[in-house]
């Protein structure tokens, strides 16, 4: 659980209400470097196990901390099977991926190249040049 010290309350009461078995940090780095022990963790507890445990990340109130979006947009991509769970609205929701992919998107840059020869082509690519092609 990821919770700034000033909402240290809030936290406690979310793992008392839901009786949660909970790690709570104050940083996101930590929090992050927690979250990937715990998966590695519960991997190797159930390797030859059909239903497996999985990890979650509950962050209370995101906005918070700096660097929350880039940590959430790291777990999205190195523990897909982690899920991100954030207060609102005084109730725990699951966020989907694309609700801060939102934040992210950017136009895609036009790429304009000028009309290349086979010669030019080749030297590119570092292709040697038979004599028939020169003529």
């Amino acid at each position: 659980m990821l919770v700034s010290s000033d909402h240290l309350n809030i936290s406690q009461r979310i793992i008392q209400e839901y009786e949660l078995d909970a790690m709570v940090e104050y940083h996101p780095a930590l929090a992050m470097a927690e979250l990937c022990l715990l998966t590695k963790e519960l991997k190797n507890k159930q390797a030859w196990k059909d239903n497996r445990e999985m990890a979650n990340l509950i962050i209370i109130h995101p906005h918070t901390f700096a660097g929350a979006d880039e940590m959430c947009r790291a777990v999205r991509k190195h523990l897909p099977e982690v899920n991100i769970i954030e207060l609102k609205n005084g109730k725990l929701a699951l966020t989907t991926p694309h609700e801060h992919a939102l934040d992210v998107l950017e136009e895609p840059p036009i790429i304009v190249s000028d009309t290349i020869d086979a010669n030019e082509l080749n030297m590119l690519l570092d292709i040697p040049i038979s004599r028939e092609d020169e003529q």
